[in-house]
């Protein structure tokens, strides 16, 4: 029952229900026994056979007296045993002359070369000298060895004067100290001689001080020496890990018995349900009717299709052909509670958040955040009370195999937490997960019953404990919008999402418009104002617009249209026939979804976001697939040029005929062979022969949309087509007006480009006021959750039960390390680019020392003093502190009419300042801080350089190592004046250079600056056509002012320039995803946020260039492709002979490819109406 355990030690701190009662010490011998001879000090003794252990508890069997430790919830506390032989080399710590040696190590920290730090090192050398053998060569513990490497102890002791004691060495049991470390203030013999009424007397508040020198030290190296410190090393002994195994068996200590410890793997099962940390198994019809629930639970057949409930009706083992595993969201809820820290984040939305106008940060700042409150004031009132979102999504549990399975977690978000915990994997509650092997189609709604019962009662509120205020109160939620694939936006809402009317918020009069085998979604021009120039132009198809933007249905003409689906019958009973359906009679609705019974769900202004991650891929891959003409992908068809025909538009683009063929004239947005080659030069992604972009992910498809895509058609792609492309990705980054973006594709590009995803772009600046930050309802985060749920399975032939027990083990860990404070967990851990903030200088010291810079690789010390007056002139000149001395000193400059100040500046403040400190601090008229003394007193003449860190959140490497790396983390950006007029600087790292100052035991005072080259940026050197900057990398200035201090530094990097070609750069900057710029009502906790990508503060404007101004066929490439006459006229009869009655003929194949592109094949939830 090794699990039952470990889930029982987890729970026990949290629950207090694993206490050890020992026996009473009153129990125990007056007199113990005198020790053995054979355990006296310096003695190799064994350990006896009789002196038992039990994980972290060591449990004497015999006579004596042994201290132990003993767990008491989640305090841990030293008692004193009776009955226990071991000698006090096992008891008590290593002793000289009877008595404990205390070693002073803080000279560790101190400045080297001081005379506290070189009175440690003398004492460490003694302290070798009489613990070690030291006629050879020793460990040297110095940083840059860190008992890596041997020598002698002159060598050893040069080493830690020049290089300093390796910090991370806190126990030096390479040189003699035991891996106990203990400083017992009574010693074994005092506790003997004190007698049985002292020792009854040891209790929680006079157990003998028991503490080691790191503070969060785990007990392990005290329990294996206590246990192995004097095992024999004989060759024939038993193995030491068979002895650890041994001695867990072993009970506790004799008559162990009362004790909380579940017995079964069953009773921990039990414990977990008690906590909320369960699931129910809900067995539902194989069509999908019905779930046999309620009062359907006993039935044995189902009540619709009459299909029998077991797969083996007639045997005696009742197994249920289909179970969805239900997650109860009540108790989950309630856990938020439990906790003070999750408690307190619950209200952060109210009572933390500060409220920036014309910002946007949380859900909170949203328009139907806000509208929710307005309607529903006594909701408002309480800021615990629960806004949630739902998730939904299918995939496959086994991966990228041949068979298809498709298996949907349902998740519920709640988001009064804070921006950087909203969104965390660790907040997301699986509340239902629908079984395989099919999609559940649009019989979703079936499955949805025992959550939708649930958010029924917590919209009339549940009792909960709230932990902070250590009372219960009413606890109220309610669903704000559900995020999902488009897809499943129909599946779940009802609503159709394809034919004429897939797009959900063109509910009448849509832009859907029937071309050759598809749905084209054209003349966005409804969504620019009515005195537009565009509205009177015949460009884009020939016609005049004067229609208006297609409207929403309101609240009420959506409730009629749900009257009249509202028995619609679910299942997929094989008797229920499949209608297609006319244009005319095609609904918008075809199912009244169980969402729609919530009171508020009519009142919301969102109730379904649009999937931003697959509207940016398919965007994206349309654009890739024209440009690079990829042989059935591309846009650029030739049914697309026939509807150009059709339209009557871009005459120069239609089909040529010459002789007995057609021509096609290539467009100015495609590329020639050439073009093709240099755009590919891409890492990966790309097939042999450089023209094919292939196997492209959603997050590759955002960065190129967003970045790499508008920067690489520079010098490529005719001007008017590159900037129409760069402000379409500037606007997925909130720049610019999407409608006037896509009114200029469609005067470039064919109308079968624009399919429903490209056509939805336009809804999504609206429902970015609603919503807020588009991170808060994107398909990223959920898609990550998947994955981990992907690694769950372990019985193939049962994924979705291994998925349901490994998520409830992971659940039950994430509740209890909530409580761990001082225990690494995935709440503290630090991220992998995280600074190093544990450094311990305090916040409120100089700027300069509050770097929290994190290094990583070896340091190497050096001397450098041609440089070491520059580099404390710009600590000192930066440091803002004491910007008041530099006043001071340059107003006496003045007074003595010295020529050139700021030279004069430059070169005497350092001695001035260190006498002007001096001597305040010896006179004691001015206080003078430490952190200022310090300054004052200059920097140790070697310096140390590293290869590479972290700070500001971000990875740092100089230039030098990236030579044969396919990454960038040189690349430098800092904000500067030059001709008194601010600036960006643009450079590379080329060496990280670390600052010693005199120090304290407590923290180490440090700068840590950047040396840098940077570009001129003067003149020619610096070009910038409103969309990016280009910059030249092959000259320099400023090379006499190389140096930043690294918390000056901002990360970007550098793209290829195309226009310009070698020796031109294009500058990216960019935010880092792990960090977020909130601003609170009081300090954050440190923590970081989840955010994909931000925006730099450069705004970009529309261009007025006119593509039409210009032809777009191209004519500066080779031959025109030449076509087969009869594919064109195959295709011509297929328009002219193609019947307009059925909806199918001319259904949106975006879906179709959506799935495809998903990495399914054909989805069960694609299908037609069913009645």
């Amino acid at each position: 029952h090794c699990a039952a355990c470990l889930l029982a030690l987890i729970l026990s701190p949290v629950l207090h229900c694993f206490t050890v009662v020992p026996p009473p010490l009153a129990q125990a011998a007056a007199a113990p026994s005198p020790i053995s001879p054979e355990f006296s000090r310096g003695s190799p003794s064994c350990r006896p056979s009789s002196y038992r252990s039990c994980s972290r508890l060591v449990v004497p069997a015999s006579r004596g007296y042994c201290r132990t430790r003993q767990h008491d919830g989640p305090r841990r506390q030293l008692v004193v045993v009776p009955n226990c032989p071991a000698p006090p080399s096992l008891c008590n710590s290593w002793h000289l002359g009877g008595r404990p040696l205390q070693m002073d190590k803080s000279w560790i920290n101190d400045r080297k070369f001081s005379p506290a730090y070189i009175k440690g090192v003398k004492g460490f050398l003694r302290f070798v000298v009489e613990r070690c053998n030291v006629t050879g060569p020793i460990h040297c513990p110095c940083s840059e060895c860190n008992n890596r490497k041997h020598g002698h102890l002159a060598q050893v002791e040069d080493h830690i004067y020049i290089y300093g004691m390796s910090r991370t060495y806190t126990k030096w049991v390479y040189h003699g100290e035991p891996l106990i470390a203990e400083d017992n203030e009574v010693t074994q013999q005092e506790i003997q001689d004190a007698g049985p009424m002292v020792i009854n007397s040891f209790d929680e508040n006079h157990a003998p001080n028991y503490h080691s020198d790191d503070d969060d030290d785990d007990g392990i190296p005290e329990l294996l020496g206590d246990l192995y410190r004097g095992v024999d090393k004989d060759k024939n002994s038993r193995p030491k890990f068979t002895n650890i195994l041994e001695d867990a068996k072993c009970a506790l200590y004799p008559g162990c018995n009362n004790n909380a410890l579940p017995r079964s793997y069953s009773e921990t099962k039990s414990l977990l349900r008690e906590l909320g940390l369960g699931y129910e198994s809900i067995h539902v019809c194989e069509n999908n009717c019905v779930l046999f629930w309620k009062k359907y639970a006993k039935l044995d057949q189902c009540p619709v299709c009459e299909e029998s409930r077991w797969k083996d009706p007639n045997g005696n083992k009742r197994v249920p052909r289909k179970v969805l595993r239900y997650f109860p969201l009540k108790p989950r809820l309630r856990r938020l509670f439990m906790s003070k820290e999750t408690s307190k984040n619950t209200r952060w939305h109210k009572l933390k958040q500060r409220i920036v106008e014309n910002e946007m940060s949380h859900p909170s700042d949203g328009e139907a955040w806000k509208d929710f409150d307005r309607r529903y004031g006594w909701f408002a009132q309480d800021a615990r009370n629960l806004r949630l979102g739902l998730a939904i999504d299918g995939f496959n549990p086994f991966g990228h195999m041949s068979s298809s399975y498709s298996m949907w977690p349902v998740f519920v978000i709640p988001y009064n937490l804070p921006p950087w915990a909203c969104m965390d994997q660790s907040n997301f509650m699986m509340s239902l997960l629908i079984p395989g092997p099919n999609a559940p189609g649009k019989d979703f709604d079936v499955f949805l019953q025992p959550l939708i019962q649930d958010l029924l009662d917590l919209w009339k509120g549940i009792e909960t404990y709230d932990a902070v205020t250590d009372k219960t109160f009413t606890l109220h939620a309610a669903v704000l919008w559900c995020i999902h694939v488009y897809p499943a936006l129909g599946t779940l809402s009802g609503r159709s999402t394809k034919g004429y009317f897939a797009c959900v918020h063109c509910d009448e009069d849509p832009l859907s418009q029937a071309l050759i085998n598809k749905l084209g979604y054209l003349d966005h021009r409804r969504y620019l104002p009515e005195n537009h120039p565009w509205q009177k132009s015949k460009l884009f198809n020939g016609k005049y617009e004067k229609r208006g933007k297609p409207r929403e249905f309101s609240t009420s003409e959506i409730l009629e249209k749900l009257e009249e689906v509202k028995d619609v019958r679910p299942g997929k009973h094989p008797l229920n026939k499949k209608r297609k359906r006319t244009n005319k009679d095609q609904p918008t609705w075809h199912l009244r979804v169980s969402l729609w019974d919530l009171k508020y769900w009519s009142q919301l202004k969102l109730r379904h976001n649009l999937d931003v991650m697959h509207i940016e891929k398919n965007i994206c891959e349309n654009l890739l697939w024209t440009f690079l003409r990829v042989e059935g992908k591309t846009k650029d068809t030739i049914s697309a040029r026939i509807d150009l025909e059709n339209l009557g538009i871009q005459k120069e683009l239609h089909l040529v005929q010459n002789g007995d063929s057609y021509v096609r004239p290539h467009a100015c947005y495609t590329m020639t062979n050439d073009q093709r080659a240099a755009f590919s030069n891409l890492t990966r992604c790309v097939d042999d022969d450089g023209h094919k972009v292939q196997h492209l992910k959603t997050h590759d498809c955002h960065i190129l949309l967003q970045r790499i895509l508008p920067a690489a058609l520079r010098g490529l792609i005719r001007k008017d087509v590159y900037e129409a492309v760069s402000e379409l990705g500037n606007f997925f980054r909130m720049k610019v007006e999407i409608p006037i973006i896509l009114c200029k594709l469609e005067k470039i590009y064919p109308p079968a480009f624009f399919d429903v995803m490209v056509h939805l772009a336009v809804h999504l600046p609206e429902e970015a006021l609603l919503r807020g930050p588009i991170q808060y309802g994107w398909m990223y985060p959920i898609e990550r959750r998947l994955c981990t749920l992907k690694h769950y399975v372990r019985n193939r032939a049962r994924p979705e039960g291994s998925i349901a027990e490994a998520y409830i083990v992971d659940e039950c860990m994430t509740f209890c390390s909530r409580y761990f404070g001082n225990v690494e967990t995935r709440f503290n851990r630090q991220g992998r680019q995280s600074s190093c903030q544990d450094d311990g200088v305090p916040q409120d010291s100089l700027s300069v020392f509050t770097h929290h810079v994190k290094f990583l690789g070896t340091g190497k010390v050096s001397y450098n003093d041609g440089d070491l007056d520059k580099l404390i002139w710009y600590v000192l000149n930066n440091c803002e502190e004491i910007d008041q001395y530099k006043s001071m000193y340059k107003e006496e400059l003045e007074r003595e009419n010295e020529l050139d100040v700021d030279q004069r500046l430059e070169k005497g403040f350092a001695p001035w300042f260190k006498n002007h400190i001096a001597k305040l601090h010896c006179d004691g008229v001015v206080e003078v801080s430490d952190d200022i003394y310090t300054l004052s007193c200059g920097t140790d003449k070697r310096i140390e350089k590293y290869p590479s860190c972290v700070a500001n959140g971000a990875r740092y490497r100089i230039v030098s190592h990236e030579k044969y790396r396919k990454t960038q983390n040189s690349s430098i950006m800092t904000e500067g004046t030059h001709k008194d007029e601010s600036i960006d600087f643009y450079g590379v790292l080329n060496e990280i250079i670390v600052l010693r100052y005199p120090s304290n035991k407590q923290f180490t005072r440090s700068v840590v600056l950047f040396k840098c080259d940077w570009y001129d940026l003067e003149g020619r050197n610096m070009r910038d056509d409103e969309y990016f900057r280009s910059i030249n990398v092959e000259h320099y200035w400023y090379k006499n002012d190389p140096y930043i201090l690294a918390t000056q530094a901002a990360q970007v990097f550098y793209l290829d320039d195309t226009k310009l070609g070698k020796g031109s750069k294009v500058v990216q900057k960019f935010e880092h995803r792990h960090l977020y710029d909130v601003i609170e009502t009081e300090d954050p906790s440190g923590d970081v946020a989840y955010q994909d990508d931000i925006s730099s503060s450069r705004e970009h404007v529309l261009s007025d260039i006119d593509p039409c101004l210009e032809h777009l066929h191209r004519v500066d490439d080779e031959d025109s492709c030449r076509i087969d006459p009869n594919i064109v006229e195959k295709i011509r009869n297929i328009t002219a002979g193609a019947s307009h009655d059925t909806d199918n003929e001319y259904e949106d194949d975006t879906l179709q490819q959506y799935f495809s592109d998903h990495g399914g094949s054909e989805d069960p939830m694609i299908e037609s109406d069913v009645d």
